[in-house]
Parts: C-alpha cells; sequence; structure tokens
C-alpha cells in the first residue's frame, strides 16, 4: 500500500520541485564492506548500500503541513535515505538479494529504531527503497523525523529483488524483514552511530501480517542483540479460507 500525500496542485508543483532538489543533497556514502557475491554471502549481510535522497528538516515539515498533520505528526530532523540492498532466504532455502529502506535522522544519536513494514503493492517499484514524495518519504518524516532509525523492507520480489514476491508467505516475509535490521546494523556501524536497545516493530494491512511473523521470529530465534519492544499490527488477515492461519 502506497501512503500518497495529496497536494493541492499550486503547492503539489512547489513542493515536489524542491522536494527533486533537495532528494540529491547532503546525503554522504558509507565506508561499508558489503558482499555482492551471493555464494559467499551469508542471510543478514549488505550487498550494497546507495544514498537514496536526503530531505532537510523544513522540507519535511512542510510535506506534512501540507496534510494538515502537523499537530499530529511532528518533525524535529531532516534525514538521509539509504537503498539497502542485502541477502535473505528465499521460501525454497536459497539465498535471495532482497532491498529495503533504511532512513537516518540528521541527529547526533538515535532514539531508537523502528521496522515499518509496508502494505500491498503491486507494482515491483511501488517499494519503500524506491523513496518519493508519495512512497518511503513519509514513513520517513513520521520516524526518522523523529529521531529514530527507519528500516522498511521491501520484501521478496519488490523493489530489487528478481524473486517470484511470496505474498502471505510468513517465513520468508520473517527472513526479509529480519534479515534487513541485521544488514543495517552494519550501516548504522558504517555511519559511526551506535545501535539503539529499543527496536519496535509497525505494519498495516500486508505489513501487518509481516509485523507478526518477524516478531515471532525474533521471539523464537532471538539473536544478534534484536529484542523487539512494543509492535503494532494493524489491520492484519490471521486466516485465509482454505489455507489455514497464515501466521
Amino acid at each position: 500500500m502506497r501512503y500518497a500525500l495529496h497536494l493541492p496542485c499550486s503547492l503539489a508543483s512547489v513542493v515536489l520541485a524542491i522536494s527533486t532538489l533537495a532528494s540529491v543533497a547532503c546525503t554522504p556514502a558509507l565506508p561499508i564492506a558489503a558482499q555482492p557475491d551471493p555464494a559467499r554471502a551469508r542471510p543478514g549481510t549488505v550487498a550494497s548500500a546507495t544514498p537514496a535522497g536526503g530531505y532537510p528538516g523544513w522540507l519535511l515539515r512542510a510535506l506534512i503541513w501540507s496534510q494538515g498533520l502537523a499537530a499530529a505528526v511532528p518533525t524535529q530532523y531532516g534525514v538521509s535515505l539509504y537503498r539497502v540492498e542485502y541477502w535473505t532466504t528465499a521460501p525454497d532455502g536459497r539465498i535471495a538479494r532482497a532491498s529495503g529502506l533504511v532512513a537516518f535522522p540528521r541527529a547526533r544519536a538515535l532514539r531508537g529504531v523502528v521496522s515499518f513494514q509496508h502494505g500491498t503493492a503491486t507494482a515491483r517499484t511501488a517499494a519503500p527503497s524506491t523513496p518519493d514524495p508519495n512512497n518511503g518519504v513519509v514513513a520517513a518524516a513520521v520516524f526518522a523525523g523523529h529521531g529514530y532509525l527507519l528500516v522498511a523492507p521491501d520484501y521478496l520480489g519488490l523493489g530489487a529483488s528478481a524473486e517470484p514476491h511470496p505474498y502471505y508467505h510468513a517465513e520468508s516475509t520473517a527472513n526479509a524483514v529480519v534479515d534487513l535490521l541485521r544488514a543495517s546494523r552494519e550501516v548504522v556501524g558504517a555511519a559511526g552511530l551506535a545501535w539503539p536497545d529499543a527496536l519496535f516493530l509497525a505494519g498495516f494491512s500486508q505489513g501487518g501480517h509481516a509485523t507478526l511473523a518477524a516478531q515471532r521470529a525474533l521471539e523464537t530465534q532471538p539473536g544478534d542483540g534484536l529484542r523487539v519492544r512494543p509492535s503494532v499490527s494493524r489491520p492484519r488477515p490471521l486466516y485465509l479460507r482454505g489455507r489455514g492461519s497464515v501466521c
């Protein structure tokens, strides 16, 4: 599901034009030891990390204000966005390349980590790792703009992934979420920041199911210091007729 910003025409032209200019500014490359070779890669490791834009705080506040949400969604910081490709495990057990968005607040420290799982998308490019004012940037404004590291997986089959999309397949979806979190620890370290203790999961629709699947995986097989605090899953199907429980 894409969260669109419905701007008045005149305001939209101005904000989007400024956004285009701002999105290429002030997001440095990170000195990270990536592993692009699948034969040598392990799930949860980085294949590549590429700057995907940056937005100063005033522009994020303008985007939120244009929706009448300035009071409900305070935005304190600008954000730096990265398209992270990483390795995860496909439904058949193969190692597979996946992608996601990692958004940093332009702050000296991170308040916590939020893994945001998006809703149903039908186009491969309709994914957080291809951020624009209608997709990815909104989540970055809400979470990274408030001081949290935003981690948003595309899922297998979306974004950079060439795999079929395993829609509502709990195990591989959990892998995609958790492995991006593991890869993000490398990205945070390359940025010279400490990984926070506070980890939150949130998702809507398909992302609600992905959130529950990831929470179960983290609770049953904890590792890498990834311990979930509160999670929010709204709304999500827990039973599909003729298929039994999907979670």
